[in-house]
Formats: structure tokens, sequence, C-alpha cells
């Protein structure tokens, strides 16, 4: 080994998957197959190399930009705000998030729609039925 991890990768790596994992992974210098990252909560998926950059990208990308950008803000900062600060914290900032989402349009349209016909709408007009 001749160096230790950089730009916080000793501190966040095992607020994601754990401390003992972090520490087999840096004392060793392990290679992680693909199989065990996802297993553990170090990747969200998994695809073959030819399909891996732009169809994953693509697809994925396409279905988080079918929902409202004021509610992924809400999320996207509730999400990553939880690395920052301590659990009670970060759920007082989650709260009052999610108590804001209750005042966007968005909002009162998808409750309306659900109350109307059983169906959630996402900002694109794509329809899911409950």
């Amino acid at each position: 080994m001749k160096f230790i991890p950089g730009f916080g990768g000793s501190q966040r790596l095992p607020r994601l998957v754990g401390l003992g994992i972090v520490k087999e992974f840096l004392y060793t210098g392990r290679n992680v197959t693909a199989e065990e990252a996802i297993h553990i909560g170090l990747v969200d998926s998994v695809v073959p190399a030819a399909f891996l950059m732009m169809d994953a990208t693509i697809k994925t990308a396409k279905q988080i930009s079918c929902y409202s950008e004021i509610i992924l803000l809400y999320l996207k900062t509730a999400v990553n705000r939880r690395a920052d600060i301590d659990l009670y914290r970060s759920m007082d900032i989650e709260k009052d998030l999610f108590e804001l989402c209750f005042a966007t349009k968005n909002h009162l349209e998808g409750c309306n729609a659900f109350l109307e016909n059983g169906l959630l709408f996402s900002r694109t007009g794509k329809v899911a039925e409950l």
C-alpha cells in the first residue's frame, strides 16, 4: 500500500457499506467483484460493458426526468445532507422538505388525480395505476 484513500473515501465508504467490509478492503487492497459490489450496496446496478454508458445511463435519466424537478431537488437535498450531519438533524431536514412537498403544484395535481381516478401522474403525463 502506497497511500490512503483520498477525497473522503475512508470516511464516506464506511457509511455506505459498513465499517467491517471497508476495513477488509482497505487493509488488504482486495478488489471487489461486480457481484460483491452489488451485494454490499457499493453500486446500484451491474450492466454488461457493451450496455454500460449510453444505454443504462439514458434509461436511468429518462426514468428520473419523468418526475417533478422541485421534488427531485428536495429529495437530493435530503439524501445528500445525511452524510454531513447527525441522524436527528438529517431527519428534521427530511421532515421540513417533506412538508414543503405538500405546497407544490405537482403534489396537488397528483392528489386530485389519485382521489378522482386512483391514478398517479408524473410530470410528463405517464400514468401508474395503484
